[in-house]
C-alpha cells in the first residue's frame, strides 16, 4: 500500500466513515415517519390518495437508494484515481531537484493532468448524481403536496382550505426525512466502500517478529540471529538475506562490510524489524539509536533535530556536539544551534547533515541499549570521518553494543571488535579484528591514505579524546553560542479569525478565469429566484384553496403541476451552475499551483 492510498484512507475514507456513524440511522426513521404521513393523508383525503402518495413515496425512496449505489461505485473509482494522484503528487514534491535539473516539469505536469482530468470527469458524474439525489430530496414534499392534489382532484373532490393546508403540514413533516435520507443513503453507501478500503488496510499483514525465541538465558545477546532469511517483498522468488547467523556482545563494536549491493543496509533492516523474515530466528532485545545513510532532517533547529523530542541537558548535549565536530559548525551559522533547517535539510551540506544524524543517535544512546549506524560517515571526509569515530563511537559511546556499515574508510578497521563481511545477500565472513586484517589487508587502503597519516590522524584522535573531557569541563553550563539573525525560515502562518470575508468567495470564483463579481452575482440571483419559485408554489395554492384563483379546478391543478415543474426545474439548474463554476474553480487552482 502506498503512501497516496494511506492519505486517501485517513483523510477521506475515515471522515466518511464518521459520517455514515452520524446520520445512517436515519436510513431506518425516514421510512417509518413516511409510512406515519401516508396513513394520515389517506385517512383525511381518502385511501387512494393515500396508496398513490404512498407509492410516489417508495419511488422516490428507491430513486434515491438506486443513485446512491451508483454513487458508491463512482466513489470507489475515484478513490484509486485520487489515491495515484496524490502518490505521484508526493513523489514530484520529494524529487523536484531531480526534475529541475533534467527539465523534465512539462511532461510531469502532463502526466498529473491526465489523472487529474480522469479523475474530474468520474468526479462530474459522481456530483451529477448526488446533485439528482439531493434536489430530488429536497423537492419531495412539494412533489408529494402535486400528486395529492391531482389525485384528490381527479376524483372529483374539491379542495379547500382546510385540507390543504392539513396536507401541506403533513408534507413538510416529511421534508426533514427526506432531505437527510439522501445525505444517509449517500453516506451509508461510501461508508460501505470507505469500510472495504480502511478494513484491508487495518488487516494487512505486519511484519513479523521472529517464529521463535532463542534460548538466551546464558547469553548477554541483544541481537542474534540463526540461519535468517528475510525478504523486502513476500511473493519475491529469492530471498534478499539468506542464511544470516550472528549474535553481537554487549559493549562491542561490529562492522559491517562488503560490495555495493551486497545487503548491507538490508541487514540493518531486518535487525529493525522492518523485512519480511522467511525463516530461521531473529532475536532483538532493547531499543535502538538509529542513524540511517542518508540523514533525515526535519524543517525545525539544529538542536531539535538533535535532541528529537528528548529533554534538552547541557552538558551532555555539549559533549555529543563537540564530539561530532559540530561546534565550528554552530560558529559559521548564522543562529548557532537555533538556526533554522530548511525542508530535508536544505542549507545543510551533506557532511553537516550526517554528523546531525549521528549526533541525534549519540544523543540517546545512553538510554538505548545499542546503536546501529548505516554507513553515516560515508558523507565525511577522511579527518572528520576520524574525529567522529574516534570522539564519538570510540569514546563517548564506547561502553555502547554498536554496529557500523561502511563503504569507504576501511582503516577504522582497526578498532572493530568483529567484522562482517556481506557479499549477494548472505555473511560470507565473520572474524575478530585481528584475523581480519590479516586474511584481508586491501581493505584497509581504499582512501589512499599511507600508514604515516594513519598514526598521524591516530594520535590526533587520541589527543582529542583526552581533551575532549577538559573542554566540555571548562565549558561546563555554557551553551553553544546562538547568533542574532535578521529572518527566520520558519514565520507564523498567516491566520485571520472570525466570519468569512466576501471577498474570499469572489476571489475563489476568480479562481475559474472568469469575473468573480459577475459569477456571484450570477449565482445569487439564480439562487433568489429557485426559492422564489418554492414560495409561489405554497402562495399559490392558498389562493387556490381560498377560492381566491378564478380558475376552474382542473384549470388551477395545472397551473399549479406548472409551477412544481418549473420550481423543480429551477433548482436543478441552480445547482448545477453552482457545480459547474466549483469544479472548474477546483481544476484550475489545483493546475496553478502544481505549475508553481
Amino acid at each position: 500500500m502506498n503512501s497516496g492510498e494511506v492519505v486517501t484512507l485517513a483523510g477521506v475514507d475515515s471522515e466518511r466513515v464518521m459520517e455514515a456513524y452520524t446520520i445512517g440511522l436515519w436510513c431506518i426513521i425516514s421510512p417509518i415517519i413516511l409510512i406515519a404521513v401516508c396513513i394520515l393523508i389517506g385517512t383525511q383525503m381518502g385511501v387512494y390518495v393515500g396508496l398513490v402518495v404512498a407509492a410516489t413515496s417508495v419511488a422516490i425512496m428507491y430513486g434515491a437508494f438506486m443513485t446512491s449505489k451508483h454513487i458508491g461505485i463512482y466513489r470507489r473509482r475515484i478513490s484509486k484515481i485520487s489515491a495515484n494522484r496524490v502518490k505521484l503528487t508526493n513523489e514530484v514534491l520529494l524529487g523536484i531537484r531531480v526534475i529541475k535539473f533534467y527539465a523534465w516539469e512539462d511532461s510531469i505536469n502532463e502526466t498529473i493532468r491526465q489523472i487529474r482530468d480522469e479523475e474530474v470527469a468520474l468526479m462530474r458524474r459522481y456530483n451529477y448524481l448526488r446533485l439528482t439525489n439531493a434536489v430530488l430530496m429536497f423537492l419531495a414534499p412539494t412533489i408529494l403536496n402535486m400528486v395529492c392534489f391531482l389525485v384528490y382532484i381527479l376524483l372529483d373532490n374539491t379542495l379547500d382550505v382546510a385540507t390543504a393546508f392539513v396536507i401541506l403540514a403533513l408534507t413538510n413533516a416529511c421534508k426533514m426525512a427526506f432531505s437527510i435520507f439522501a445525505n444517509a443513503s449517500v453516506a451509508v453507501s461510501e461508508a460501505i466502500t470507505s469500510t472495504g478500503r480502511l478494513s484491508d488496510f487495518l488487516v494487512s499483514g505486519e511484519v513479523e517478529e521472529s517464529p521463535q525465541e532463542l534460548n538466551v538465558e546464558h547469553s548477554k545477546a541483544i541481537i542474534s540471529f540463526q540461519n535468517a532469511d528475510f525478504q523486502w517483498v513476500e511473493d519475491t522468488p529469492a530471498p534478499t538475506l539468506s542464511n544470516i547467523s550472528f549474535t553481537l556482545q554487549p559493549g562491542t563494536l561490529t562492522v559491517v562490510v562488503g560490495p555495493v549491493g551486497s545487503g548491507k543496509s538490508s541487514l540493518v533492516n531486518a535487525i529493525l524489524g522492518e523485512m519480511h523474515q522467511l525463516r530461521g530466528t531473529r532475536v532483538v532485545r532493547g531499543d535502538a539509536a538509529y542513524a540511517s545513510q542518508q540523514a533525515w532532517i526535519q524543517n525545525q533547529t539544529v538542536r531539535d533535530n538533535i535532541l528529537f523530542g528528548e529533554p534538552y541537558e547541557a552538558e551532555h548535549y555539549r559533549r555529543i556536539v563537540t564530539a561530532c565536530q559540530l561546534l565550528p559548525d554552530f560558529e559559521m551559522l548564522e543562529q548557532g544551534d537555533q538556526t533554522e533547517i530548511g525542508e530535508r535539510g536544505i542549507n545543510l551540506s551533506g557532511g553537516q547533515k550526517a554528523r546531525v544524524g549521528v549526533a541525534r543517535a549519540m544523543y540517546r544512546a545512553r538510554k538505548f541499549d545499542f546503536m546501529i549506524l548505516d554507513d553515516p560517515l560515508s558523507a565525511l571526509d577522511v579527518h572528520v570521518a576520524n574525529a567522529v569515530f574516534l570522539d564519538g563511537l570510540m569514546g563517548i559511546a564506547q561502553g555502547s553494543t554498536r554496529l557500523l556499515v561502511l563503504n569507504s574508510h576501511y582503516h577504522l578497521l582497526h578498532y572493530a571488535d568483529r567484522v562482517l563481511v556481506m557479499s549477494d545477500g548472505q555473511i560470507v565472513g565473520d572474524a575478530q579484528r585481528h584475523s581480519f586484517l590479516a586474511t584481508s589487508p586491501r581493505t584497509t587502503k581504499p582512501d589512499g591514505i599511507d600508514e604515516t597519516e594513519k598514526s598521524v590522524v591516530k594520535l590526533q584522535g587520541k589527543q582529542r579524546q583526552r581533551s575532549i573531557e577538559a573542554n566540555v569541563t571548562a565549558n561546563e553550563g555554557e551553551e553553544p553560542k546562538e547568533k542574532k539573525a535578521p529572518k527566520k525560515l520558519i514565520v507564523e502562518e498567516d491566520r485571520r479569525v472570525g466570519s468569512v470575508r466576501w471577498t474570499t468567495y469572489v476571489n475563489y470564483l476568480a479562481a475559474s478565469e472568469w469575473n468573480g463579481y459577475v459569477l456571484s452575482t450570477t449565482i445569487l440571483i439564480l439562487f433568489t429566484i429557485a426559492q422564489v419559485s418554492l414560495f409561489f408554489c405554497d402562495w399559490f395554492l392558498s389562493q387556490w384553496s381560498k377560492g381566491a384563483v378564478d380558475l376552474s379546478q382542473k384549470n388551477s391543478m395545472t397551473v399549479y403541476v406548472g409551477i412544481v415543474v418549473a420550481s423543480l426545474l429551477l433548482t436543478f439548474i441552480r445547482c448545477v451552475y453552482y457545480m459547474e463554476i466549483c469544479m472548474r474553480c477546483s481544476g484550475k487552482l489545483h493546475f496553478n499551483y502544481i505549475r508553481k
